[in-house]
């Protein structure tokens, strides 16, 4: 096993990501064949500093002009065959693995590693500057440049991430605009004055169904249509988690063509499975609870056996409160104290632990799923800001009195999945039991 930052072929993929206009920069095709192999013999750790930020450097060209004259550069072999290595990459070249081909595919290697260190990182907050650490080992991002490459704003970032979606199958850079939406709120504001970047990924995924592969489960052309497809619709799915009346508002006009697009689906859905394309499935899922909200959001229905709804919620609300409030880690196995300073999830603003090792480790196992169901909820109670939320977690009126509850939940609960509910009171009891098993 070769680690990344010491296989021989890294030293010509870094001035190609850093400049590829440059005279010695690769053709896309030779780009993807040097990732395949990194990959293949190990040393596949994409997310390094370093590399994260030539991967960004190279998907946000500084204009329009340049991203067309890259394009141009990587789909028109220029390489300097004179040099063996670079021959004998060529030589290796797969047939089948066309320039456009292999530009959907690196596109795919490199938004990934992008969106993993986004989602790995707080909303909104930059790691800390290491003493002693060169700039471009710095961890990344630790700072508004590594975002906002070139000097740009979040507008002109996504302008320019989406000049490599005009033309359709390069559904994963949607997954990128995802990912820093979520960490970036004003890149969140930028898209969502867009309402043509929805309607942009949804012809993406019409284009997926116009050129499904078929062929055998498990071949390399399924496995990627796959991810370009959930790739596109977790975009969707995900974006509607950062602001859910701003997605539906966008989102609105399309349902009927994602009606169209999962009638279509359905029979491919059917065959591989809903493991395979779960963030698809989901999606789709999602788009019938929307279209059912919009019938009633005009008139919304009272909620059916009051009493049986007003005990759900009360008794998701007496976890959530029991959880804000424990003077004990939540990270099952840590018997550790919580402190006026201990380390609050900032996304669901409730499970609390004794350490940032605690909290990172409790994500890694049981948090990460409780966490989105949660946010979920905060989102359809319309409290994504800390201070609402707040006030209803730390306010003891709302734990004393279950009419002052539901007087705040009731406008909303129409539109909350029921399931939802239920999912968070089963899962606070299921971490209940491992911290009593494990604290024992």
């Amino acid at each position: 096993m070769v680690r990344f930052e010491e296989h021989p072929l890294r030293a010509l993929l870094d001035p190609t990501l850093r400049d590829p206009l440059h005279q010695d920069s690769l053709c896309i095709r030779a780009i993807f064949f040097i990732i395949v192999s990194i990959v293949q013999d190990g040393g596949g750790d994409f997310e390094q500093p370093s590399f994260l930020r030539r991967i960004l450097d190279f998907i946000c060209a500084a204009s329009e002009d340049e991203h067309l004259a890259r394009r141009e550069r990587l789909m028109t072999c220029r390489c300097n065959l004179r040099r063996t290595i670079i021959l004998e990459i060529h030589r290796s070249l797969d047939v089948e693995a066309t320039a456009i081909k292999s530009l959907d595919l690196t596109l795919f290697v490199l938004c990934k590693p992008l969106s993993a260190g986004l989602d790995k990182t707080t909303p909104g907050k930059f790691r800390k500057h290491k003493e002693g650490v060169l700039p471009d080992s710095q961890p990344w991002p630790s700072d508004i440049t590594d975002i906002l490459p070139h000097g740009k704003n979040p507008s002109d970032v996504l302008d320019a991430i989406l000049l490599w979606a005009v033309e359709p199958g390069h559904g994963q850079i949607f997954a990128l605009i995802d990912s820093l939406a979520r960490f970036w709120e004003p890149f969140a504001v930028a898209l969502f004055q867009r309402p043509s970047v929805f309607a942009l990924a949804t012809q993406h995924l019409e284009h997926a169904i116009d050129t499904f592969p078929g062929g055998a489960v498990g071949t390399n052309r399924l496995k990627n249509w796959v991810q370009s497809v959930n790739g596109i619709t977790a975009f969707f799915h995900k974006v509607s988690l950062v602001d859910a009346w701003g997605s539906l508002t966008f989102i609105k006009p399309l349902l009927d063509q994602m009606n169209s697009i999962e009638a279509r689906m359905s029979p491919i859905l059917d065959r591989l499975g809903p493991a395979v394309m779960e963030e698809t499935s989901e999606w789709f899922a999602l788009c019938h609870r929307l279209a059912m909200t919009i019938a009633t959001e005009h008139h919304p229905t009272p909620l059916p056996d009051r009493g049986q709804y007003d005990g759900l919620y009360v008794a998701a609300f007496k976890q959530i409160w029991e959880a804000r409030n424990r003077n004990r880690c939540m990270h099952p196995g840590c018997a550790g104290s919580i402190e006026s300073r201990s380390a609050v999830c900032a996304r669901c603003g409730v499970v609390r632990y004794c350490s940032r090792e605690c909290q990172r480790a409790s994500w890694k196992g049981e948090h990460k799923l409780l966490c989105g169901q949660i946010y979920a909820l905060r989102v359809g109670l319309k409290m994504t800001d800390a201070t609402s939320w707040e006030a209803l977690v730390l306010d003891t009126k709302f734990a004393r009195s279950t009419v002052q509850l539901m007087d705040v939940v009731q406008p909303h609960a129409p539109y909350i999945d029921i399931n939802l509910i239920t999912a968070i009171i089963s899962d606070f009891m299921e971490l209940s039991r491992e911290l009593g098993a494990n604290n024992n």
